[in-house]
């Protein structure tokens, strides 16, 4: 395991969120994109071939580091932080699978509390019985209560969002507590879209609300994007690129850039 703090491989970044009616400040540690393909016993001989050369792929782009490495050493570190929470914003696994969800939930449970929003490479839409253990059972919607705060993490990385995820966030949103939202796939934003285009070129696919396509995409854009709710946070993953935003209503969007190049994001939330 690798000290990231003496370690030129990884870059850990600190942002600060202030929200006015808090009395205790909370240390929160952002990570997604790790794309881990662990070579597992639990998978079959296809799968195993597979992840051996999505780990090729993946540390061609990362920092010399296998996925694994990266998670374990960027985990070990928010342990010596004494985070929180650590939040998981997708795409830490590469593809569905028994032997990849098994070693994320594993990796995930020694790490600490955590709260884990699938990505598109998951499918927890699609494979639910791999990934539902590790997000509380409900891939599409999960709750948490951390103090003063609420931590509320959704699936929308198939850019769509479920008919009840949309209700119980209507009453989530104008609720009694403070919400940090975390999903894997980034809300569209002026600031955002020319870095992700740079990027990507077609962002389409890597912008969430760019279009009008997909499961209540309106409603889900219009229910964060409106004023005079409770949400003061979005973190996100998806692009590969670091990046935060503001909105006109005040909630700031976290965007991470991958932890497969050894990048983790600390976001410290207090008071006035």
């Amino acid at each position: 395991m690798t000290d990231v703090t003496a370690d030129s491989r990884f870059c850990i970044e600190t942002e600060t969120l202030h929200i006015p009616s808090l009395t205790k400040t909370y240390r929160l540690f952002q990570m997604s994109d790790s794309h881990m393909s662990p070579d597992s016993p639990l998978d079959t001989a296809e799968d195993r071939e597979k992840a051996a050369r999505q780990r090729e792929i993946w540390m061609a782009h990362g920092n010399g580091l296998t996925q694994e490495e990266n998670v374990l050493s960027l985990t070990a570190y928010a342990r010596t932080l004494a985070a929180d929470r650590l939040l998981f914003a997708g795409d830490m696994t590469d593809f569905p699978s028994v032997g990849t969800a098994d070693a994320a939930k594993t990796m995930f449970d020694a790490a600490g509390p955590y709260l884990y929003a699938p990505g598109n490479h998951e499918q927890a839409h699609r494979f639910p019985a791999f990934f539902a253990p590790a997000m509380n059972g409900d891939p599409a919607l999960q709750v948490q209560e951390l103090g003063e705060l609420r931590l509320v993490a959704v699936d929308n990385a198939a850019h769509s969002v479920e008919d009840r995820v949309i209700e119980a966030l209507e009453t989530i949103l104008h609720g009694d507590k403070p919400v940090i939202l975390l999903h894997h796939t980034p809300l569209d934003h002026p600031t955002l879209r020319p870095d992700a285009e740079a990027y990507w070129q077609d962002v389409t696919y890597f912008l969430f609300g760019g279009t009008g396509d997909g499961k209540n995409v309106r409603r889900y854009v219009q229910l964060l994007t409106e004023e005079h709710t409770q949400l003061k946070a979005i973190v996100a993953g998806h692009l590969h690129l670091k990046h935060v935003d503001t909105f006109p209503n005040g909630v700031t969007q976290f965007v991470s850039a991958p932890a497969l190049a050894g990048y983790a994001r600390v976001i410290e939330v207090k008071g006035p």
